[in-house]
């Protein structure tokens, strides 16, 4: 790896640098006046290597340091340094000709190497299709628990009718005590709402029918229903809202936060989403 430009933010008298190149031959000077900062350009590049300040670096407006190195490498560096992830990422690993590098600082003086230039482009490209997919999905799953809610409001009315239709059935005058016995008088019988027992029967009949188809939807759709759910009580973690399910990339080597829990919990109900959709 050979230096060719560097990045220095918020490091004592620096505000920005700017991405400055190195010479190609290997002689690179520092001009200014006294106090202009070359000293803290110097100490900059040093610290991107050790990860190591102090508080006297930090900005009075305690703005925390960055530092970003550009690297040139031979294609295939970086091939048995980083773990296979899938074709499209590999073949440019494989053809990378240069390479970013930034170290950031945290309050608390620690700090973290993250990777930008091409790789980094690549990563926020495939974090867009990400989210895209995710609210793709997040709109079926919408549009799904729409109907779910719908059924469940049918079934519960459904059964509701059911117990209607069978109280007047056992009330129906057709079926006191001796009427059965003349069919003419039994058949021809009305209740209060004009209905002859047979009609109520058939109602009923029809009743049970819808309430199984109901039901039927219900159980088919358990995977659907169950993955559908865990979306809906994951996302409302996030605060609710449509489509809310993009953030930062995770920063390499730092602790994952809550959005990134809750992004990487949707993205598993999204991979359940796709097999119970595909199952069904």
């Amino acid at each position: 790896m050979r230096l060719k430009a560097f990045r220095i933010e918020n490091f004592r008298s620096i505000v920005d640098t700017g991405m400055q190149p190195v010479s190609p031959d290997n002689i690179t000077c520092l001009i200014g006046q006294n106090e202009s900062g070359k000293t803290s350009v110097l100490e900059g590049l040093k610290v991107f290597s050790s990860g190591e300040i102090s508080e006297d670096v930090l900005r009075s407006d305690l703005s925390l340091p960055r530092v970003s190195c550009s690297f040139e490498i031979s294609p295939g560096y970086l091939d048995d340094k980083l773990r296979p992830v899938n074709p499209e990422f590999d073949k440019l690993v494989s053809s990378l000709t240069h390479i970013t590098l930034i170290r950031s600082w945290k309050a608390d003086l620690k700090s973290q190497m993250d990777i930008g230039g091409e790789l980094l482009d690549y990563m926020v490209k495939q974090d867009d299709k990400r989210e895209s997919d995710l609210c793709d999905i997040e709109k079926k799953i919408n549009i799904f628990l729409s109907d779910l809610e719908e059924a469940r409001e049918k079934e519960s009315l459904l059964v509701e009718r059911q117990g209607e239709i069978q109280a007047k059935i056992d009330e129906h005058p057709a079926r006191a005590r001796g009427k059965r016995l003349f069919r003419k008088k039994y058949t021809a019988l009305r209740d209060e709402g004009e209905n002859t027992l047979d009609e109520l029967a058939g109602e009923l009949k029809k009743t049970e029918d819808d309430v199984q188809e109901v039901k039927s939807f219900l159980d088919e759709k358990k995977a659907l229903i169950s993955v559908a759910e865990d979306w809906l009580r994951i996302s409302r973690c996030t605060g609710g809202g449509e489509c809310k399910t993009g953030g930062d990339i995770p920063e390499a080597g730092g602790a994952s936060s809550d959005n990134d829990t809750t992004i990487w919990s949707l993205n598993c109900r999204a991979v359940a989403w796709r097999m119970a959709e595909s199952a069904g």
